[in-house]
């Protein structure tokens, strides 16, 4: 099975695991997703009083920063208005 997930903060940098609850076999079980390293997730906010962006690099699980004047990429065409 196959989750895509999409997260979100409106402040701040957050860190963050899953806790799925499966049933396998007719036996419940909890597993505790993090990344590969064993660290957990990080979202982190578009913040505008440093004038900040980044965006994942998923290839090496990794935050870039968007360079000055820009938006993380497809964001700007969801939000139908270029750069900031």
């Amino acid at each position: 099975m196959v989750l895509l997930v999409h997260a979100f903060t409106a402040k701040r940098c957050c860190q963050w695991e899953l806790i799925l609850t499966a049933t396998v076999d007719g036996v419940e079980s909890q597993y505790t997703i993090r990344r590969s390293s064993g660290a957990p997730f990080e979202t982190t906010a578009l913040t505008r009083s440093y004038k900040q962006a980044f965006e994942i690099d998923f290839f090496n699980a990794v935050f870039k920063n968007v360079p000055p004047g820009r938006l993380p990429t497809g964001l700007e065409a969801d939000l139908g208005r270029g750069t900031s």
